[in-house]
């Protein structure tokens, strides 16, 4: 029995071979199609390819292609793919229309070839020819970014920040410097970026935060800035690692922290000492004062519970001097200067 080798070709085919029925039902989806993209068969049979496959500011462009196949017979074409995971892939890609029974166009034959490597390290030879020195030079950490979220060229800083081999951060996904937890909205925000690319400079108050390749976290400060060449619009992106910077700052909070509860023990010292010094003293004083019997003579009875009020005073002004830690207030001069001789 001859092999089907048909059958045998289009299995072991890297690129992707899906066909869809020309109002974009997925029919086949190949073992090739699903490394490219990360969607099982059983993941893609039945769904619709735009929305499976076409990022939304691309779905104008993937019905003209339709249209144009269906018109014309076969496309030949450049495009951008989403992976499941969200990320995109540049793709060369063809499709063609398949006729069913009644000889009428009833399906649509798609082959994309993923080519992002191919067209980073393309991106990157360009850059790192015009600015690869420059970029080398720099003292934070230097990422390029293409549109479809890749690393196109990382200068050395960049790659000893993030933990990385020289060289093994090119053609990865951007995501991969983003903790797991934040990279849904970090997505969101690419392509909103990647639609509206503009200067964007550190030290805008926000938290961010990088992961490195072992996985642990640490804050980051960073710019955007679009650069448009022949080589196509890429985001440079200059990092700062904050680790030291938000070692600092935790040290000084707490300095400021133990500040402040010195500050308000001293507040409440001043206060407790005011309030209990300040009656004491016209006690001593006015019961000095008294014992001198210039206001009036007062008989033995009278003397003696003028010195005992008075004895008990000092007595309860030096427990609350020892008690708030200073003498800063003596007996009153005037109860020396009035006690009997």
């Amino acid at each position: 029995m001859k092999p089907d080798f048909e059958r045998i070709a289009l299995g072991a085919n890297p690129d992707a071979v899906v066909v869809t029925a020309t109002t974009g039902e997925v029919l086949h989806w190949s073992a090739g199609a699903e490394s490219t993209f990360g969607y099982s068969a059983a993941d893609a049979l039945g769904q619709s390819l735009r929305r499976l496959l076409v990022p939304e500011d691309r779905h104008d462009d993937y019905r003209r292609i339709v249209a144009e196949t269906l018109r014309r017979g076969t496309v030949v074409y450049e495009s951008v793919g989403r992976h499941k995971d969200g990320t995109l892939v540049h793709l060369d890609a063809t499709c063609k229309a398949i006729s069913g029974a009644a000889a009428e166009r009833e399906y649509l034959l798609f082959a994309q070839k993923d080519v992002t490597r191919l067209r980073v390290a393309r991106q990157a030879q360009t850059f790192t020819h015009d600015y690869g020195e420059l970029l080398e030079a720099m003292p934070d950490g230097i990422v390029l970014v293409n549109p479809t979220g890749h690393v196109v060229l990382a200068n050395a800083q960049a790659e000893t920040m993030f933990g990385y081999e020289r060289g093994e951060l090119q053609g990865r996904g951007v995501e991969c410097l983003v903790p797991p937890r934040l990279r849904a909205d970090h997505l969101r925000r690419r392509a909103e970026y990647f639609a509206n690319p503009r200067l964007r400079t550190m030290g805008r108050d926000l938290e961010l935060w990088g992961v490195r390749k072992n996985g642990s976290e640490f804050p980051i400060d960073l710019s955007l800035n679009p650069l448009r060449t022949e080589a196509g619009l890429v985001a440079i992106s200059a990092i700062r690692d904050l680790t030291d910077r938000k070692r600092v700052e935790l040290v000084l909070a707490s300095k400021h922290m133990e500040l402040e509860k010195a500050r308000e023990a001293h507040v409440l010292h001043r206060s407790i000492s005011h309030g209990l010094r300040t009656p004491l003293d016209a006690i001593i004083g006015f019961s000095g004062m008294l014992l001198t019997q210039l206001p009036g003579s007062i008989n033995a009875e009278q003397l003696e519970q003028l010195s005992t009020i008075r004895a008990s005073a000092h007595d309860l002004l030096q427990s609350i001097n020892r008690a708030l830690g200073g003498s800063g207030i003596d007996a009153p001069s005037l109860g020396a200067e009035c006690s009997p001789g």
